[in-house]
């Protein structure tokens, strides 16, 4: 159970809204910013996905900017949006970011804030969010079995922390771009596009069109009902398409027996379903 906190400072910023832009894969960002959304007043959660009309933010009391870190970064798509993105921030607007991680944030936090400092707007808190990896591979799912409990302990210890520093406006600088992580980055995530030509549909596949409705991508396409789902290379690496069908029918690298999937067990189908536009 946490507190209720509120980032509102002054009669002026009341009735301000707090906006929270996410980009989800696995629905582990999206669940943290459902979990912050029922600490603060007056939220609207806005989804960053491709191929849409991206908003202008009128002045508002605060801006969160919530991710999964891809190949050590800020998901291209991410990068791309907020680039696009027009924000009308006044003086007094808190600007906060959060990187869900499995283990480091590379450098997706201090890209987010190169991006913002060229609209002449500044981070002033940046956090890096341990949760479950989008790439559930089998030890990684061994490991979470033994240590579940630890997990859940270390999520309320971190939220508390976020909360807390989010209610407070306190400032964060996110750490320095590192150019040897920099370079890793440039590398692993090149041609990230094709990335679907890693997944394959098996005959499993019932054609319901879920890979479609969770990929913030719109890379997936069913043309024809009883179509199998067709790749249109236009992929962001989020493996929501390959984590989220029930019939387990789209392979990774044909290792579809030995990896296993994964979605955050406290965010309900229905909500992750319609977050995107489609």
């Amino acid at each position: 159970m946490y507190f209720h906190y509120t980032t509102i400072e002054s009669e002026e910023n009341k009735f301000m809204k707090n906006y929270i832009l996410v980009f989800t894969g696995t629905g582990n960002s999206l669940h943290l910013a459902n979990e912050i959304s029922i600490h603060i007043d007056n939220v609207e959660i806005l989804p960053i996905q491709a191929g849409i009309a991206i908003p202008t933010l009128k002045p508002a009391a605060s801006i969160g900017i919530i991710f999964p870190v891809f190949f050590m970064d800020a998901p291209g798509l991410v990068k791309t949006y907020l680039s696009q993105l027009q924000i009308e921030a006044n003086i007094d607007t808190y600007i906060y970011s959060v990187a869900t991680c499995g283990r480091y944030p590379g450098n997706a936090l201090a890209s987010i804030r190169k991006i913002l400092q060229s609209k002449d707007a500044g981070l002033n808190f940046a956090m890096p969010f341990i949760m479950p990896d989008s790439i559930p591979f089998p030890e990684f799912i061994k490991m979470q079995a033994k240590t579940r409990q630890q997990q859940e302990s270390r999520y309320k210890e971190q939220f508390k922390r976020l909360i807390a520093a989010i209610s407070a406006r306190k400032h964060k600088k996110a750490s320095p771009m590192l150019p040897p992580v920099t370079l890793i980055a440039h590398i692993r995530s090149k041609n990230v596009s094709n990335f679907d030509e890693n997944f394959a549909v098996t005959d499993k596949c019932i054609s319901c069109g879920i890979c479609a409705k969770v990929c913030g991508a719109n890379n997936i396409t069913i043309t024809n009902e009883g179509d199998y789902p067709q790749f249109n290379h236009n992929c962001a690496a989020c493996m929501a398409c390959f984590n989220y069908c029930p019939q387990d029918a789209i392979s990774y690298k044909n290792h579809n027996q030995e990896w296993f999937q994964y979605n955050n067990p406290n965010l309900k189908l229905s909500r992750r379903l319609g977050f995107y536009e489609k």
